[in-house]
């Protein structure tokens, strides 16, 4: 619908976002409700799945691309923000840990913390496919009651011993 490729371009929509609060972003935010919702901590849609695309370009024809975003972003904010309520109604959870697409969104993530009474709200770094690995692995442990496993940093690579390098491989390192 704005013209950027799927799986790639999410945080731009997001980074746009703040650029309008007109009453054009909220008219967009209207048709999303009415499309998509949450009862509980279930979500719903009004419209046939397979036909969304074609659904939401049609109600959104006219709409510049910083009012679709905007009104994307506050509809966001509200459906994520009412759908952990209901969760930590329904389960008593007091610490989040969100993970996907929605964890990259931290504007999003900071509104429930602020309108949610939890404790803690976290997303990893690398809140996508990029980081399924490292949880395979911390499960597969947890599962094999090896041990907590635990990190300092997300960074799991070689420490580097700037002490130690070549004047050359000082240079490489911060041309690159």
């Amino acid at each position: 619908i704005l013209g950027m490729l799927p799986d790639q371009h999410e945080y731009k929509v997001m980074g746009m976002a703040p650029y309008n609060s007109s009453k054009d972003s909220e008219e967009v935010k209207k048709i999303l409700e009415e499309i998509n919702w949450s009862n509980g901590v279930e979500f719903h849609f009004n419209e046939n799945i397979y036909e969304l695309y074609e659904t939401m370009r049609a109600k959104l024809e006219g709409y510049r691309f910083d009012q679709i975003a905007s009104g994307l972003q506050g509809f966001s904010e509200d459906l994520i923000t009412n759908w952990v309520r209901e969760i930590t109604k329904k389960y008593g959870f007091t610490k989040l840990i969100f993970s996907g697409g929605v964890a990259a969104n931290i504007k999003a993530l900071k509104v429930v913390k602020d309108k949610v009474d939890v404790t803690n709200v976290y997303a990893p770094p690398a809140p996508g496919d990029e980081s399924l690995g490292i949880g395979a692995a911390i499960l597969g442990m947890n599962i094999q009651e090896r041990s907590e496993v635990a990190f300092d940093s997300i960074y799991l690579g070689p420490k580097a011993d700037y002490q130690s390098d070549s004047q050359a491989e000082k240079k490489k390192l911060v041309e690159y």
